[in-house]
């Protein structure tokens, strides 16, 4: 540690910590002349830092689906000279092709936590496909085409849509259970895809009630199936469900639009919008992070959002991107509170040109990490330092990365918080 940076530490903590008071109100700069030092610490927001995913070698483009609880992450990726993409599985930082060349497309859309990777993919005749180890299996169809796998639980359920009632209509939902085809029925209608199974065997999707164009939420246990209620709108769905049986996804408040909703205990819950009015649930994680897409404004266009409780927070802006980049959408949450989805990047990833849409992975700072290297030292302090003062609007993570506890300035509170989270 050189001299100046060690001189300017001991400042910090010899001189700053007995001030706390005079220094946060100074700080604050709220014109009144008198302390705005609150009694109990402003609670802290989530800041992440991210990982922008490679594609396969000489891909354009790739996007990501899901994450388990060792950061292994599924998607998509496409190859030189092709714009559809191939089922990809992330693993200890290798890009990882999973079904090979096609006609028209694959994804992988969902992983276990064994690292059990299920989608579909045309290269394998248009087939739900299960994939492990390095080992692709096709899933069992009844008949020759269609099918696609969009989840499955630890237990090795997996669920997805098939065709049951002739080729090229893959519209059933059904639930592979060790080789058998289960069809999971629908609303009274012909349409059911179903998105997630927990643990305890609930899956949740849209299915439609009549042939009349109207969609319905459900959830599905036992072999039977229900509509969860929504906000007065014709055309809804539930996208996951957390093993708490609290499930995520949208409906419609009328007409047109869509809106973020949960479902807990059998009662739809709007989430808080983020100002714009349109916005959709995709993920949940145990301890209740629900990640998703969101509109900030009417002209702004969508965003990935995360919310936490009662509050919705725009990932966008909770990241330390590049100037230019914007993450549109989240598609998965593990219990790190690591991120998955799509996003545009400015300077691309490793080895391709700038200005495409790829994968991303999210992961959350240490709450004095304020240069996002997951060590908490004397560089973070000498941010905080070199930072001092209001930040610039509107607030962002990349913009003013030192205000750790997100009030809008950087002050003495957040020069302690870095102290107390050293190492």
């Amino acid at each position: 540690m050189s001299f100046v940076r060690l001189l300017y530490l001991s400042f910090a903590v010899i001189v700053l910590t007995p001030l706390v008071p005079s220094l946060n109100a100074n700080a604050r700069g709220d014109g009144s002349g008198a302390a705005t030092v609150s009694s109990q610490p402003r609670p802290s927001l989530p800041r992440f830092r991210v990982l922008v995913l490679p594609t396969l070698p000489g891909g354009a483009t790739c996007f990501a689906e899901d994450i388990n609880d060792s950061g292994q992450i599924a998607g998509g990726s496409t190859t030189p000279g092709t714009s559809y993409p191939n089922a990809v599985a992330w693993i200890d930082g290798q890009v990882i092709n999973i079904t090979g060349e096609g006609v028209s497309g694959a994804s992988a859309t969902a992983v276990s936590s064994d690292g059990t990777v299920v989608g579909g993919s045309d290269s394998l005749g248009l087939s739900a496909f299960r994939w492990k180890n390095g080992v692709l299996t096709p899933l069992m169809n009844p008949i020759a085409c269609c099918s696609g796998a969009t989840a499955l639980n630890d237990a090795g359920l997996i669920i997805g849509h098939a065709s049951l009632n002739g080729p090229n209509t893959p519209n059933d939902g059904v639930m592979w259970d060790n080789g058998t085809v289960i069809p999971l029925g629908t609303l009274g209608g012909t349409l059911c895809h179903p998105y997630d199974i927990n643990a305890l065997q609930q899956i949740v999707g849209t299915s439609d009630q009549k042939n009349n164009g109207e969609y319905l939420a459900f959830i599905w246990q036992n072999g039977t199936m229900v509509p969860l209620p929504g906000l007065g709108g014709t055309f809804d769905g539930a996208h996951a469900i957390s093993d708490q049986g609290i499930a995520v996804g949208f409906a419609a408040p009328g007409p047109f639009g869509r809106r973020a909703v949960k479902w807990v205990n059998g009662k739809v819950i709007p989430l808080s919008s983020l100002g714009g009015g349109l916005s959709s649930a995709q993920d949940i994680n145990e301890s209740g992070w629900i990640v998703g897409d969101a509109w900030t404004s009417p002209q702004a266009g969508t965003t990935a959002a995360l919310w936490i409780g009662e509050q919705g927070l725009d990932l966008t802006r909770r990241s330390l991107l590049q100037p230019g980049d914007r993450l549109y959408d989240a598609r998965g949450v593990n219990e790190s509170g690591q991120i998955v989805g799509e996003g545009f990047f400015v300077d691309g990833s490793p080895g391709l040109p700038g200005g495409t849409f790829l994968g991303y992975m999210l992961t959350p700072l240490r709450l004095g990490d304020v240069d996002g290297d997951d060590a908490v030292n004397v560089d973070d302090l000498l941010a905080v330092i070199n930072g001092w003062g209001a930040c610039p609007l509107p607030l962002s993570v990349a913009t003013c990365p030192a205000d750790v506890n997100s009030d809008g300035v950087v002050n003495v509170d957040d020069l302690l918080r870095v102290i107390n989270d050293w190492g």
